[in-house]
């Protein structure tokens, strides 16, 4: 009778042990080295493009691949990083090991409450401003700060003298069209625990495309933010561990009034999926 009861609560142990393993928490991983990448009309924006203009994840407005100024220098020996994370992220699985079914893209379009404000003080240093003065020289604020930089208030300084700045936000038909490449990877073991990336270069890439004229939040031109979210195809991610952008590309506009009116700020695109 000894045995019997052992091997029941055996059994009720294993059972809670897989419950609590198949409740996943939902996460949202970047596929940008920040947000807000600047695109302007019939533009082409990939992995390994320098002057892409995007914000760092402590705020800096930063042109990628290129070498920061201080004080009118140049600094050789340092650069900011690639837009794009060209790592690229890690496609969830089960507690079975297998890819996740529902994971989906996530785009952010022209929402302002995302872009920094870059403002100078009195000594014509640049930061992004994020709701307090901390000392500074008395100066004229903006009214709504930076929500994204999560430091207790204090400003993001950018390198005096730098002037990387967003324009305004396009004007522009929110018909002209977004178009989003992604590639799907896996890691190649090397031996003693390092791999490397491999990334699928055949045709077989995921893209997708949409403009604000197919949300109902963006009615007219240079109107607010519009949202996108799409499904990866299980079939797209079977066989791979990875996923990454492959490219973004922008609408070249049609003649006459439209041209020249295919710009976003794509403000952040994720991949969102509940992992165990």
């Amino acid at each position: 009778m000894k045995k019997i009861i052992v091997l029941l609560g055996f059994c009720v142990t294993l059972g809670v042990s897989a419950q609590n393993s198949a409740n996943p928490v939902y996460r949202d991983l970047n596929l940008l080295n920040g947000w807000n990448l600047a695109t302007t009309n019939a533009g082409t924006y990939a992995p390994g493009q320098s002057n892409i203009m995007f914000t760092l994840p402590d705020g800096q407005i930063a042109l990628s691949l290129t070498n920061p100024v201080v004080n009118g220098v140049t600094l050789t020996n340092t650069a900011f990083p690639d837009a794009f994370n060209t790592a690229g992220v890690k496609i969830a699985t089960d507690v079975n090991g297998d890819v996740v079914a529902n994971a989906a893209i996530h785009v952010l379009v022209n929402n302002t409450n995302w872009v920094p404000v870059a403002v100078t003080n009195s000594q014509g240093q640049y930061f992004v401003y994020t709701g307090t003065t901390n000392g500074l020289p008395s100066q004229t604020f903006p009214t709504i700060p930076w929500p994204l930089l999560g430091v207790g208030g204090y400003p993001s300084w950018m390198y005096p003298a730098t002037t990387n700045t967003y324009a305004a936000l396009p004007t522009g038909s929110t018909t002209n069209t977004l178009t989003f490449f992604v590639q799907r990877g896996w890691d190649y073991s090397l031996g003693n625990g390092s791999a490397v990336t491999v990334w699928d270069t055949s045709t077989n890439l995921f893209q997708f495309s949409a403009n604000g004229a197919t949300s109902t939040f963006a009615p007219t031109p240079g109107g607010p933010s519009f949202t996108i979210i799409t499904n990866l195809p299980i079939a797209f991610i079977q066989g791979a561990n990875r996923i990454r952008l492959a490219a973004i590309t922008t609408y070249a506009g049609d003649s006459g009034a439209t041209k020249g009116q295919g710009a976003y700020i794509i403000n952040a695109v994720s991949v969102g999926q509940p992992q165990p």
